[in-house]
């Protein structure tokens, strides 16, 4: 996949008075428009190859944001919100961002398809909107016509102890915004290693995030769990996971998905691959390309 962006750039008022980063990518002859929901502690800018390979090699736009509390949502100096900081975040306002991103994208591109894709965290925000009953918004899920869900981070694949995540959480609720003093290892995300020395310089990634950020990611996963049968089963989704992925547990979100009723789903397995298979080597990146165009020109109607 070739590096030339062909993105536009904007910073966009959004909930709780907090300005996003935001980039679209506008394909020439579009026929879908994805909103794109990255993981922590990343940024959009990390999936620059994957969102131009979209919109310039298979007519499908991109609107992507950084997240609340992550990128230069929270740490761009000249832009972002008085009270934004990195790792100021939890999952509850994740929702409702989401919310108003499904909403801005509805805007930008009112004629076309519109698909929700996530990783990792991302992903996991989105499998909440739609199997937590608190989280429901029926209008803005008639506005999507399917659900792309990658790596998604249900269940830790090494999960720490459970004394320590309880510990965590109760120095979380008397200082929630303490970050967490580790940062991911490159070796668990991806076996490519130009990504990965590109992770460890970039100056807009740090720890994963906040204790209270990091408790109720967690909680969200076990909360979705419990709920797979709240799934719409006239939404279509497709998972994406690689069988060796170091950071989201592969046979929990396996069993998660055997057990959601949607009547239009399908899961591929990437054998070998890690958490970011959008820069995995071995033909990785490239198939999980594939796969995610195929379901959504399935799901579309072609270009006359």
């Amino acid at each position: 996949m070739s590096s030339t962006a062909i993105f536009s750039e904007s910073w966009l008022p959004g909930p709780e008075d907090t300005n996003f980063y935001v980039r679209v990518y506008d394909a020439a002859a579009p026929r879908a428009a994805v909103v794109f929901l990255h993981g922590a502690p990343e940024h959009c800018g990390r999936y620059t190859d994957f969102h131009t390979a979209l919109a310039r090699d298979h007519n499908i736009s991109v609107f992507a944001y950084d997240l609340r509390g992550y990128g230069r949502t929270a740490q761009d100096e000249e832009h972002k919100s008085p009270t934004a900081r990195y790792g100021r975040t939890w999952s509850e306002p994740q929702m409702t961002d989401m919310k108003w991103a499904i909403g801005e994208a509805r805007q930008r591109f009112p004629e076309l398809p519109l698909f929700l894709m996530g990783t990792s965290f991302g992903a996991s925000t989105i499998l909440a909107f739609f199997t937590d009953a608190k989280c429901a918004d029926p209008r803005l899920s008639a506005e999507l016509t399917g659900v792309i869900i990658g790596s998604v981070n249900l269940a830790h694949a090494n999960p720490p102890p459970a004394i320590l995540i309880w510990i965590l959480t109760g120095i979380a609720a008397l200082f929630p915004w303490t970050l967490f003093p580790l940062r991911n290892k490159t070796t668990d995300l991806s076996r490519n290693k130009e990504t990965g020395k590109a992770y460890d310089a970039d100056e807009l990634i740090g720890t994963p995030g906040s204790l209270k950020s990091i408790s109720s990611i967690f909680a969200q996963g076990e909360r979705v769990l419990k709920s797979p049968h709240n799934w719409p089963r006239e939404m279509p989704v497709l998972f994406l996971h690689g069988d060796a992925d170091r950071m989201a547990h592969f046979g929990v979100v396996h069993k998660f998905f055997n057990e959601i009723p949607a009547d239009d789903k399908v899961w591929h397995t990437y054998n070998g691959g890690y958490h970011e298979l959008h820069n995995e080597p071995d033909g990785i990146r490239e198939k999980s390309l594939a796969d995610i165009v195929s379901f959504i020109h399935k799901h579309t109607p072609s270009q006359t």
